[in-house]
């Protein structure tokens, strides 16, 4: 993926924060796929570990990175999501993500990001 698209898309979506994320920035080109679109994108609490968490046309993508541990990568297809349910708090907020057999929580995320989420994934999959 393109870093200045990237780095431009970001900004747009709230999320250029450079100190919070700086180890994760600096493998997103490498990391995300060149081919997809960043739709949606949040910093988070998801398994007990801070992550990026980008929405892109071809899926969800997790990116954590820590000094210690290092690059951690997950993700998984739109169809693995059954359900998402958006909570907005005073502060922050959350998304509950239904999975095939089980549910997931991502946590401590901007306040607004939940809710766009969940309305672009609901786009995705046709829903108005």
């Amino acid at each position: 993926m393109d870093g200045s698209y990237l780095a431009e898309r970001l900004g747009q979506l709230g999320l250029y924060d450079s100190f919070r994320h700086r180890l994760e920035y600096r493998h997103l080109t490498r990391v995300l796929p060149s081919d997809g679109e960043l739709l949606a994108a949040s910093g988070g609490v998801f398994r007990g570990k801070r992550w990026l968490i980008f929405l892109m046309s071809g899926g969800w993508f997790f990116v954590s990175a820590n000094p210690i541990t290092g690059l951690e990568l997950l993700s998984f297809s739109d169809d693995a999501v059954l359900q998402l349910v958006p909570k907005k708090g005073l502060l922050f907020g959350s998304l509950l993500l239904r999975l095939e057999g089980k549910d997931e929580r991502i946590s401590n995320m901007n306040r607004n990001a939940p809710n766009l989420f969940a309305a672009v994934w609901s786009r995705k999959a046709g829903n108005p």
